[in-house]
């Protein structure tokens, strides 16, 4: 009887020990991550971008920069290694050119 006591006083020590209250882990998850990159219009910063754990969105409404702002999310390139090799340029008016480029692409792994 004694150990079972013991038991149950240890057991809710521990977890009010481990419990912090603020569910710190559950806002984490529901938390917005947003760029590093900060673009200053009219004083206010204003963020390219805004990305959840499912989602991307792209802040502009060019279309240039929206590509531009796509490549930068996408192929990150953190050294000379992993840097795209190439880029394809097209018109807005036929972005169809882009699509069929794509299939052109050689990746020369240099064997």
């Amino acid at each position: 009887m004694q150990f079972g006591v013991a038991f149950l006083a240890l057991t809710i020590v521990l977890t009010a020990c481990t419990n912090s209250g603020n569910n710190k882990a559950a806002k984490d998850e529901n938390s917005i991550q947003t760029s590093g990159i900060a673009i200053v219009s009219e004083g206010l910063p204003q963020i390219p971008w805004i990305a959840s754990k499912n989602t991307t969105r792209i802040n502009t409404d060019d279309p240039i920069q929206a590509a531009v702002l796509i490549s930068q999310t996408l192929w990150m390139a953190t050294s000379e290694d992993n840097r795209p090799g190439s880029v394809i340029l097209t018109s807005v008016d036929n972005w169809q050119n882009a699509v069929l480029s794509a299939d052109l692409i050689n990746h020369n792994t240099g064997t």
